[in-house]
């Protein structure tokens, strides 16, 4: 086992099998709430019985869905609290990871969202939370945000560094076994994380290098890994690139593919990695026929290891197009029966309060081009 240190949090612990999971989780005292969703136990079946006769826990199963909802999180926080758990942790991907967050915020069924967050000495007093992830990198392990729905009002955001959890375990054994798809979705959220940190001017000298680190790890193993699922080498290090971008991204915060896949998610039914990385795409073709743009771009494809950017994006989009698109159920959300993103400034204000950082032509383009590559 292999423990580092990243910053303040989170701790990364790298396990070689499932029997040294509980040695993190043990150390932080119990009893412990472990928060999963139905697919872990038809993925991994040894999973839940090596935590359940290792330490003292009680499951709570989620409904898997792309981002939790406040009710569903208030009603397991509610049960969570009849068993007084010390710890937290969450075995998922980021809706789950999210699920865990808002349960360690509750901290007592006195708390509801969004209220909890607007107590700091109730939350100061959170539990501690510990991430087993289960995909190619959500980056909600390593980030200060949970995002959460309401049935009748848009996604909402919070962010707060007490959020980012105590520990993260990556088990490539664990993560053997996702899907292609899967894979290829988490993997490009993480090249969305380093680019958007890239292209931005706040703390250069701190989130580019991880950055470019994370970018070299993901352009190169993410063919690898999907023409080779089951190496276990390659499965640790996208993870361990995973936490370096999410962890670039808190110290520029997100941009434009994640304002616009924000905007989206309001509107389709949708992955999320799928969702941003189809707006990275649409942005960077665009760009590349800028020529500023271009030549920053390149400059970037060469500190990468390309000659000209164009590579890079004809390497993501064969990526998008194999291992994506193909296997992509969309859906409209209500009332959105016919997304569409209107001319000028009559725009839904579920929309607009995402948008406040982007120009709306531009949005407006990039939104229609998306929808019509999904088919709507």
């Amino acid at each position: 086992m292999t423990t580092y240190s990243l910053l303040r949090n989170p701790n990364l612990v790298v396990a070689p099998n499932f029997e040294s999971i509980p040695f993190p989780i043990v150390s932080m005292g119990t009893p412990t709430a472990i928060v999963c969703d139905s697919n872990v136990d038809r993925l991994h079946p040894s999973l839940r019985q090596t935590l359940t006769e290792t330490c003292d826990c009680v499951f709570f199963e989620t409904v898997p869905d792309h981002e939790p909802k406040a009710a569903s999180i208030q009603d397991l926080a509610f049960r969570a609290m009849r068993a007084n758990p010390k710890a937290v942790v969450s075995v998922g991907g980021g809706s789950t990871i999210d699920t865990g967050k808002g349960l360690c915020a509750i901290g007592s069924k006195d708390y509801i969202l969004p209220k909890c967050f607007q107590s700091p000495g109730r939350f100061e007093n959170a539990m501690t939370h510990v991430v087993v992830v289960t995909t190619s990198g959500p980056g909600a392990e390593a980030s200060p945000a949970m995002v959460y729905g309401f049935d009748s009002e848009a996604r909402t955001a919070v962010v707060d560094d007490r959020l980012i959890p105590k520990t993260v375990v990556v088990l490539p054994p664990l993560l053997a076994s996702l899907p292609r798809f899967n894979t290829a979705c988490c993997v490009l959220d993480g090249i969305v994380h380093s680019f958007e940190s890239l292209v931005s001017g706040l703390n250069r000298h701190f989130a580019h290098p991880l950055a470019i680190a994370a970018l070299r790890v993901f352009l190169e193993g993410l063919p690898k890994v999907l023409e080779k699922p089951g190496d276990l080498d390659l499965r640790e290090q996208l993870a361990v690139a995973s936490i370096l971008s999410s962890t670039g991204l808190r110290a520029t915060g997100a941009g434009a593919a994640h304002t616009l896949g924000a905007t989206l998610a309001l509107m389709i039914d949708c992955p999320h990695g799928a969702l941003v990385a189809a707006c990275l795409l649409t942005l960077l073709r665009k760009d590349v026929e800028c020529s500023d743009a271009c030549v920053r771009l390149n400059a970037i494809a060469r500190d990468l290891g390309f000659d000209r950017f164009a590579e890079i994006l004809n390497l993501l989009d064969k990526i998008f197009q194999k291992h994506v698109l193909s296997g992509l159920q969309v859906s409209c959300r209500s009332p959105y029966d016919a997304p569409s993103f209107p001319n000028g400034d009559s725009v839904d204000p579920r929309l607009s309060r995402h948008l406040t950082r982007i120009d709306h032509e531009r949005a407006r383009l990039t939104l229609e081009t998306v929808l019509s590559v999904f088919g709507l």
